[in-house]
């Protein structure tokens, strides 16, 4: 899956449009420039992941609302999460990395054998 940064900055538009928030009110609670925050929302730069934090927490919203909108999640990833949720930083770090890990080499042994 490949990050949509026009999607995101649609969707950082959505959410300040609906607080009636301006651009300088949120810039400045998310520790930004001005400029940088309408490059963002135009789609002309591509946020950050420090930067998407800081917005979606200036937001009060989700990092993953951010990234994927409000759609719904499926059975299996609300487990994951939960998972993630009740671990701690090292733990959350060491499962994401395994996850990840197991990501690319499912991917790649499909590829290989011609699946995908």
């Amino acid at each position: 899956m490949s990050i949509d940064y026009q999607l995101i900055g649609q969707r950082v538009r959505e959410y300040r449009c609906r607080q009636h928030l301006r651009q300088d009110a949120l810039a400045w609670d998310a520790e930004i420039s001005v400029s940088y925050l309408s490059c963002i929302e135009n789609g002309v730069k591509q946020a950050s992941l420090g930067s998407i934090v800081r917005i979606a927490g200036a937001l009060n919203v989700s990092v993953e609302s951010l990234l994927f909108g409000d759609m719904a999640y499926d059975d299996d990833f609300q487990e994951l999460y939960a998972v993630l949720n009740g671990c701690g930083e090292t733990e959350q770090a060491i499962i994401m990395d395994a996850v990840l890990g197991t990501a690319v080499a499912v991917k790649r042994s499909l590829r290989t054998n011609g699946i995908t």
